[in-house]
């Protein structure tokens, strides 16, 4: 999977799923599966995707992040 590590890239893949680490717990979570909804100022957008929560993280507070491809729908799209 694809590391995300500058504005740009978690601008790039806006739409997409992520997981990622955060520095400091959010909400008593530090690890998230979601999708980027937005960027602005640094400030990223996931709508997680157990809960369909929205939340914001600074970038300066995530450890990781990678782009979580899902291989089943990309064949799909590809046998089309």
């Amino acid at each position: 999977n694809r590391p995300l590590t500058r504005y740009e890239d978690f601008n790039k893949y806006c739409g997409h799923k992520i997981k990622l680490t955060a520095l400091q717990s959010i909400n008593n979570r530090r690890n998230f599966v979601g999708i980027i909804r937005s960027i602005n100022n640094n400030v990223l957008n996931i709508e997680l995707e157990d809960t369909k929560i929205l939340i914001e993280i600074n970038i300066n507070n995530i450890a990781e992040a990678n782009l979580k491809l899902d291989l089943f729908a990309q064949q799909k799209k590809n046998i089309k």
